[in-house]
C-alpha cells in the first residue's frame, strides 16, 4: 500500500440549505489535481 500524497492542495466549495426549522441539507465537492470527493448529508432536528 502507497501511502504517498499525489496532491498537495484540494479545493473545496459547499454550501447548506436549511428547508425549515427541522430539516437541512449540506453538500461539500472537493477537486484539484489528481482526487475528487462529494460529501453530502441531510439533518433533521426533532422537536424536543
Amino acid at each position: 500500500m502507497d501511502k504517498t500524497v499525489k496532491d498537495a492542495w484540494n479545493f473545496i466549495i459547499g454550501g447548506q440549505f436549511q428547508l425549515n426549522k427541522h430539516v437541512q441539507f449540506r453538500c461539500e465537492v472537493g477537486l484539484l489535481g489528481s482526487r475528487t470527493q462529494v460529501i453530502t448529508g441531510i439533518q433533521y432536528r426533532f422537536g424536543l
